[in-house]
């Protein structure tokens, strides 16, 4: 079970500058740009249950039946 995170503007609409990535993301610094790529996000020292989809831009966390039932994800 995953927890789907993603940042959105007050009104609901996708956010383009804004994105949540995984603790421990790290950046390809070679190319630095002011462009929003996001193939620039380098996830090798994340946690390997947490996921970046760059489609959606959404992170998802993956919970157990704990935090789930706790309603609780740290």
């Amino acid at each position: 079970m995953y927890l789907g995170v993603s940042v959105v503007t007050h009104d609901g609409q996708t956010h383009d500058s804004k994105v949540i990535v995984p603790a421990k993301t790290k950046v390809n610094t070679e190319h630095l740009s002011h462009d929003n790529n996001l193939n620039r996000l380098q996830f090798d020292e994340c946690n390997s249950t947490d996921y970046f989809h760059p489609t959606t831009r959404h992170v998802y966390l993956q919970i157990n039946d704990e935090e789930h039932m706790a309603q609780l994800k740290e």
